[in-house]
């Protein structure tokens, strides 16, 4: 199977950085190197320690305040061909990848991601219906892959080419809409199984107001997200 890169990402949340590693290093199939986003902010010295780096191959530091576009733009400079670009509250179990690259190869190219969510109305983002936090058979297509995508560079290159970024927002959701639109490129949701081969949202820990989606910014983040998903769901991009 072809090699691929894992992006995370350093916010606020650097408390689960090591168990992330952990759990990418012990993969059935692992990734080629292991990729740290992060600002130089306080929040995240503690963590950028010498013992935590002996655990990348490569380490990439980018001083943006936290965007959300960075992880991608990473992705979208380097000559590898795929990538897993993950939040920092996700925590996959040990054959994820492998399930991951299995179905990707026998797709061709898609969009596999970590949970997803299927619109009932196209002006809000809620309700809807979520995918990956229930057990399933099947992989299912989805409007938006939310919280982990696994993807090739080319996806990434035509959301950055495309989308406006003129919200530190939205990037789950221009993703899947411009692929599909410009590439007839679909986003799913992989078969889902607890015991076996499922992405774990451990979902306690993507609130706070460390989260750019909780506490004191959550009304103004849906906001901004209900006004990106009614543009692309419009289809004039």
């Amino acid at each position: 199977m072809e090699d691929y890169i894992v992006i995370l990402s350093l916010w606020k949340r650097g408390q689960w950085l090591e168990e992330q590693l952990e759990i990418f290093k012990n993969q059935t199939l692992p990734p080629k190197e292991i990729w740290l986003c992060h600002g130089l902010n306080e929040e995240n010295k503690h963590f950028l320690n010498s013992e935590i780096f002996e655990k990348f191959d490569k380490v990439i530091t980018i001083e943006d305040g936290g965007s959300v576009f960075s992880r991608f733009e990473m992705a979208a400079v380097s000559k590898e061909k795929l990538f897993l670009v993950i939040d920092d509250d996700m925590f996959p179990t040990k054959n994820y990848m492998e399930k991951c690259l299995e179905f990707y190869s026998e797709n061709q190219d898609c969009i596999i991601a970590s949970s997803g969510r299927i619109f009932a109305t196209r002006t809000s983002y809620f309700p809807n219906q979520t995918l990956g936090s229930v057990n399933y058979t099947s992989a299912r297509q989805v409007h938006i892959g939310t919280n982990g995508w696994f993807l090739s560079r080319d996806s990434v290159n035509e959301m950055l080419t495309v989308h406006n970024k003129k919200y530190n927002n939205g990037e789950d959701v221009a993703l899947s809409f411009i692929n599909l639109k410009n590439r007839k490129v679909k986003t799913f949701v992989i078969e889902q199984n607890n015991k076996t081969n499922s992405d774990k949202y451990k979902h306690s820990r993507g609130v706070g107001e460390e989260a750019l989606s909780h506490g004191s910014k959550h009304e103004e983040f849906y906001r901004q997200r209900n006004e990106i998903l009614s543009y692309y769901f419009a289809g004039k991009f």
